[in-house]
Order: C-alpha cells, then structure tokens, then sequence
C-alpha cells in the first residue's frame, strides 16, 4: 500500500491497506497487535491524503488507543499524525 500510494495511487494504496488491516483483525500476539497498528496508521495516512479526515481521525485513534495500551515505538507516530489533523 506504502508504495502505491508513494506513487501516487492513493485509492489502489487504499484497497491494499484495508485488505492488509482486514487480515490483522484478530490480534492477539504483540506482533499481530504491533502489525493492526501500524495498518490503522497507513489507512489514516492515506485517508488524510485523500481529504478525508474524519475517517483519517477515526483509525488513528483507534491505532493510538492500541498503542498506548500496549506500548511500542509507533505511538509517537501516531500521536504526530493526529496532531497533524488538527
């Protein structure tokens, strides 16, 4: 998805994320969960990219919420792409 949207393919980075984040849906291992926040994050990113902020908004807390209960270097992130929709 990262590099579709890299170039510029923003609605085929898309599919490719959410069919990427749809198979981290039952995360229960640190890596599965580390893996669905990091899905949750580029979904955003690409929703941001393409206007939609609310959506963007919607996944990133949902990303932060994982990330601050579990921990993991991705909160910063994802704490820096939600104040950028601000």
């Amino acid at each position: 998805g990262r590099l579709y949207r890299a170039h510029g393919r923003v609605d085929e980075a898309l599919a490719q994320q959410l069919k990427a984040l749809s198979l981290h849906q039952a995360a229960g291992t640190p890596a599965e969960i580390y893996a669905r926040m990091q899905s949750l994050n580029a979904v955003a990113v690409t929703y941001q990219r393409l206007g939609d902020m609310a959506r963007a908004r919607q996944y990133l807390e949902e990303a932060l919420a994982l990330a601050r209960r579990y921990g993991g270097p991705e909160t910063r992130v994802i704490e820096a792409n939600l104040a950028s929709l601000l």
